[in-house]
């Protein structure tokens, strides 16, 4: 019996620093986590390219283009979410709003005249 109340002891003497530790691993795995889910932040004006995902599904569209656009960023939405518009004249805004790990920022090049 007091063999088990020493080993009772020596646990709860060592209690706060297992919990901190274990508190540690959580918070740095549950950081990890959290940059793999971020999808990328864009700001109004923005030129992006929308993936075509529905291709990804059918074999006879396998050599059609992945990216559609580019669209200009009309409106931030929060939560990643973002309305697009056409920058052809005229433009059309797109209906529905469009998740920001399905954009890719748009690069140009400068083209001298």
């Amino acid at each position: 019996m007091q063999e088990l109340k020493k080993r009772i002891k020596a646990i709860h003497k060592t209690l706060p620093e297992n919990r901190q530790k274990a508190q540690q691993r959580i918070e740095a795995s549950q950081e990890l986590q959290h940059q793999d889910r971020v999808s990328p932040i864009f700001k109004e004006g923005d030129h992006v390219y929308r993936h075509l995902g529905q291709l990804s599904k059918s074999h006879s569209a396998k050599l059609q283009p992945k990216w559609d656009g580019p669209y200009v960023i009309t409106k931030a939405l929060g939560n990643g979410a973002y309305l697009l518009q056409t920058i052809e004249v005229p433009s059309r805004r797109l209906k529905t709003p469009i998740n920001g790990s399905h954009l890719q920022l748009a690069q140009f090049e400068a083209i001298e005249i």
